[in-house]
């Protein structure tokens, strides 16, 4: 959040939405204006859509997040949220994180962490499209030649290399980022 006043004052999103294969680190992003159950859905259909699309198996994909709202919804109401709808719409397992155990996420967290001061602090952009650009760009760098330190200095294309698994394309590490609330009708 402390490299977000630039967003702020180009009217750019204001949240993000993440996802990391906890295997080999890859990961994939997203932006949004409301942090909300349906824009979690729509991140999680664009990611799983893309997952499928590169030939991994929805039954192997577990999502594990934390207990915020935007994932499961209204507390008070009864019901699946949209984000578990969707999930469960795919075949794709959800695991939910004990309350006030904010370490289970820390592979997302480090992401997140990694993401403010490696693309935040350093880029300067002049609008949005410039933004999602390099957005996009990062995310290529991140996850085909970034060395991760904590999977042994490798990249995750290099660690996906390493596993065989021919059925899934390299491709599946190029999700471009996009602003999830504009994926709705206005």
């Amino acid at each position: 959040e402390r490299y977000w006043p630039q967003m702020r004052r180009l009217g750019l999103p204001r949240y993000q939405f993440s996802a990391r294969g906890v295997r080999i680190g890859g990961s994939w992003f997203a932006y949004a204006r409301e942090n909300t159950t349906t824009n979690a859905a729509l991140f999680a259909w664009y990611l799983i859509y893309h997952l499928k699309g590169c030939g991994v198996d929805l039954s192997q994909v577990v999502f594990q997040t934390d207990n915020g709202s935007e994932f499961i919804g209204n507390p008070v109401k009864k019901g699946k949220s949209a984000f578990q709808e969707v999930l469960e719409s795919f075949g794709v397992k959800w695991v939910r994180i004990p309350p006030s155990s904010p370490t289970w996420n820390s592979d997302v967290e480090t992401f997140h962490g990694l993401i403010e001061d490696e693309f935040y602090a350093v880029e300067d952009y002049r609008d949005g499209g410039e933004f999602m650009g390099k957005a996009w760009a990062y995310q290529l760098w991140f996850n085909y030649k970034r060395k991760n330190r904590n999977r042994g200095r490798k990249a995750p294309l290099e660690i996906f290399e390493e596993i065989p698994h021919r059925e899934i394309s390299p491709e599946v590490f190029n999700l471009p980022p996009l602003i999830v609330d504009q994926l709705l009708p206005a």
